[in-house]
């Protein structure tokens, strides 16, 4: 299970985040003495290797922790119109959008082909869940005041009938789940909403007849359901409601 995320569809095939540190190559090669930068770091003792110790010494579970738990920030954080708006000014009534050039689209099908496709054709055998993850009607109305929301729209649009080339590629669009984007009571910022939503994309998933499932029979009227919610979204009357 993949999430897709639109702000990253139109990225070098090769982008890397150094937001979050370090990418620590120097474990996924066949030289022992360099990961001595891992094994000794201060954090990584004191942070964690501590902790499962004296767990294990009260008698629990050690070390693992399932993806439920890990990284999880759910409930520390406040949600709700306040957390999300913030200091935002009210949207303007018009902003013209720029189009989805040839060169962005171009740009789009490497990345998409290096870091999507490429991976479901060396493993046939294995399905994959990718999902574009429902963002806040506040995270589409950024987008509208910069004016990319029409080249974004268009961008998803492309990643999906790329994908629907792979068998083995499951597509499931949330951008349109009016009940959830619409709710700033599921979201801490514009973009991260709650481990509930989480779940309820598991569940759609799980299902045979979802109908958030993107195939290549009903992928024309998404595509048109998406056109139709996002560039006609009352985006200046979020902010003063």
């Amino acid at each position: 299970v993949r999430s897709l995320d639109d702000s990253y569809l139109i990225a070098d095939k090769d982008a890397e985040r150094f937001d979050l540190g370090e990418y620590p190559t120097y474990l996924y090669d066949k030289n022992p003495f360099n990961d001595t930068k891992y094994l000794l770091n201060l954090d990584v003792l004191g942070q964690y290797i501590a902790p499962m110790l004296l767990r294990r010494t009260r008698g629990g579970r050690g070390g693992v922790e399932s993806f439920d738990v890990y990284a999880n920030w759910s409930a520390g954080v406040r949600y709700g119109r306040e957390a999300v708006i913030g200091a935002r000014k009210p949207y303007p009534s018009h902003v013209l959008q720029e189009e989805l050039s040839s060169a962005e689209k171009e740009e789009e099908i490497r990345n998409l082909q290096q870091n999507v496709l490429s991976l479901a054709k060396e493993f046939p055998d294995t399905e994959f869940y990718v999902f574009f993850p429902p963002y806040s009607v506040v995270w589409w109305g950024d987008r509208y005041a910069e004016g990319s929301l029409k080249k974004m729209v268009t961008a998803q649009e492309v990643a999906i009938s790329k994908m629907l080339s792979c068998k083995n590629i499951q597509i499931y669009g949330f951008t349109t789940d009016l009940e959830v984007i619409t709710d700033l009571q599921n979201y801490r910022d514009a973009g991260h909403y709650g481990e509930w939503i989480n779940s309820r994309i598991l569940q759609e998933m799980a299902k045979k007849d979802s109908h958030f499932h993107v195939t290549k029979e009903n992928a024309k009227e998404y595509g048109a359901s998406l056109q139709k919610l996002l560039l006609s979204y009352p985006y200046d009357q979020i902010i003063t409601q």
